[in-house]
């Protein structure tokens, strides 16, 4: 005769009692609000190299300040390699990043020298914030100075231009 055996649950194992540690053993450093938005995070921050406004808190990594972002800015400032509105602290996505070298490339196109001021307003593009307002003019040097690639094209056109023939 076969022994009745009970009947496995599937899908869940026992709830096992685990005691959690408050402390991983490392000393824990405040990060305090996000430098962007300014939001209060206990969760994952992310360090923001070169960011261009003054802070309450710079950290360093060696020798390199920096400051913390939420994840969200985070993530937007290292994917858009720091593209940050001057007026409200908005961190571009790659996509906005995307559309402003458009409108940049728009007005090199339109001008007969091709030359763009680093100081100049991007035409017809205005910083358009998710979470709060802004509508303030972006200028060129804000996406290009942070985008290594954009400068160096910027300098091999001034030296293909005629004007420095």
């Amino acid at each position: 005769m076969k022994s009745q055996q009970p009947a496995k649950q599937r899908g869940r194992k026992p709830l096992q009692h685990t005691t959690r540690h408050t402390s991983s053993g490392r000393p824990s450093r405040v990060k305090g609000p996000c430098q962007a938005c300014h939001e209060t995070s206990d969760g994952c921050m992310r360090k923001a190299f070169d960011w261009p406004f003054p802070a309450s808190q710079i950290f360093n990594d060696k020798g390199k300040p920096f400051v913390y972002l939420c994840n969200k800015c985070g993530l937007r400032y290292n994917k858009s390699a720091g593209c940050v509105c001057r007026h409200c602290r908005w961190v571009f996505c790659k996509e906005e990043k995307r559309k402003a070298m458009q409108f940049i490339d728009k007005m090199r196109r339109n001008r007969p020298d091709g030359h763009v001021d680093m100081d100049e307003d991007i035409e017809d593009f205005v910083c358009s914030p998710k979470y709060w307002p802004c509508g303030r003019p972006w200028k060129v040097g804000w996406v290009l100075l942070n985008n290594n690639q954009a400068q160096l094209d910027l300098e091999e056109d001034d030296h293909d231009s005629p004007a420095s023939m």
